[in-house]
């Protein structure tokens, strides 16, 4: 427990390090640095050599760290090599991870070797199970509807992944998956499946601090700009939305970033058929049977070709 408001803090997660770090600094009158678990994934790197130069400092200066619990490869740092440096100033806490309002997302490959689409390393399901099936893009369109939906599970995700969340949460130094579960309620709270919006980083944020007794100064959750917008945002599916009577709306629209900072205009969102468009040409370009392959590994594909076969 911080005894006054001004503390040394670390956060060490993944994409959502930085935007955590710089609400915890602009909630606080605390120094936040922050290190991403992806930059040591690749040993010899200038990321991965930056990283463990901060850990070094961070250890010798932070009073308290602030973790995702993560396993072995991203050693060294996993929690329990962190646990064994920095003992009870470690403090771990819930990776915002949630498939419920957005269930057809995947990630497709394994990690460190996923496959690149038109939204990065987010894809469809449906998008994927279309093209490997032979499917037209106009058959690929059909699929997006409540029926289809139903019958291969995706209205039941939300409870499927709140009680991964909530497993996952349990594990945890500091909880805040119920915390989220009810925000997701109420106000848009995610932009991507592991991407939350500024509402939600606050609430984690102030979570974090009154945990450890350090007093937020800020208040109003729509005061912080979240870095994360200018990332990958992906639609949540009107027949989603309704099913859950969410009381927020997002268009089918989806958006990626500014490929260069060189670019004249800001990418446009694409519609639903502007986007199947788009993957079918770039699936083209890819090995079919290794498609084929990674498909295998995608979350509730058997349920999805059991269902549309």
């Amino acid at each position: 427990m911080i005894t006054n408001n001004f503390a040394r803090l670390c956060v060490i997660a993944n994409c959502q390090a930085w935007p955590l770090a710089q609400i915890l600094a602009t909630l606080s009158q605390s120094q936040v640095r922050f290190i991403s678990l992806t930059d040591v994934v690749t040993p010899g790197s200038f990321s991965h050599t930056s990283a463990m130069r901060m850990l070094d400092e961070a250890h010798l200066r932070d009073e308290l760290v602030f973790s995702f619990n993560a396993g072995s490869p991203f050693a060294p740092l996993d929690t329990l090599s962190l646990r064994e440096v920095f003992g009870e100033r470690l403090k771990t806490f819930t990776s915002v991870r949630f498939d419920g309002v957005h269930p057809d997302m995947t990630y497709f490959g394994r990690f460190k070797n996923r496959w690149l689409g038109t939204m990065g390393e987010y894809h469809s399901k449906l998008i994927i199970y279309s093209f490997l099936n032979g499917k037209s893009e106009t058959e690929c369109e059909r699929l997006f509807n409540a029926d289809v939906y139903s019958r291969i599970g995706y209205f039941d995700m939300w409870e499927r992944s709140a009680d991964i969340l909530l497993a996952r949460d349990e594990q945890c130094d500091i909880q805040f998956a119920k915390s989220f579960l009810e925000l997701a309620k109420s106000e848009n709270s995610l932009f991507t499946m592991n991407h939350p919006t500024a509402v939600t980083f606050f609430e984690l944020a102030s979570s974090l601090l009154q945990a450890v007794g350090i007093e937020r100064q800020l208040a109003g959750r729509h005061l912080f700009a979240n870095p994360l917008f200018s990332s990958y945002i992906w639609p949540i599916y009107p027949e989603i939305a309704e099913y859950h009577s969410l009381p927020y709306k997002t268009g089918m629209a989806f958006h990626k970033p500014q490929s260069s900072v060189e670019d004249t205009f800001f990418p446009r969102s694409m519609s639903l058929r502007e986007y199947i468009q788009a993957e079918y040409a770039l699936y083209r370009s890819y090995d079919f049977e290794l498609l084929q392959q990674g498909a295998e590994e995608i979350g509730c594909w058997n349920r999805i070709r059991g269902a549309l076969n």
